[in-house]
């Protein structure tokens, strides 16, 4: 049986290798310290440039691929100043996120760094150090 928080934090632990890493912000049950978080919604804040070109996404390719190989346990969005940007269906690539303004709100009433939801989850798993990366 596989332990949701100890792959959780693998995923997440994953992300600071992340060129972009500083700016990815945790939201959902992870963000809340939720004992049993179902998946880890993050996103990239990237709230002072505007999307313009599609070609923006490339930067992201690292971020799509965790989303890929991790299905179904990482929800990654990108916040752009004018736009906010979700995986598809099958995590092969990014498209416009619907219902976007309640995302928002929920992205800034209850964002955490990823530093800070990484530290919560090593306290309660503490093994966690060991696990390889996904």
């Amino acid at each position: 049986m596989i332990n949701y928080n100890q792959k959780l934090l693998g995923v997440a632990k994953s992300m600071t290798r992340l060129p972009y890493a500083d700016k990815i912000k945790v939201f959902g049950s992870m963000a809340e310290g939720s004992l049993q978080p179902g998946d880890i919604d993050v996103f990239v804040d990237l709230s002072d440039t505007a999307l313009t070109d599609d070609r923006q996404y490339q930067e992201f390719s690292e971020l799509i691929k965790l989303a890929r190989r991790n299905y179904g346990f990482v929800d990654p969005f990108l916040r752009f100043k004018n736009t906010l940007i979700v995986r598809n269906d099958t995590a092969s690539g990014w498209i416009r996120a619907s219902n976007a303004r309640a995302m928002r709100q929920n992205m800034d009433e209850h964002a955490k760094s990823l530093s800070e939801v990484i530290a919560h989850y090593s306290q309660l798993v503490p093994e966690a150090d060991e696990i390889p990366s996904p």
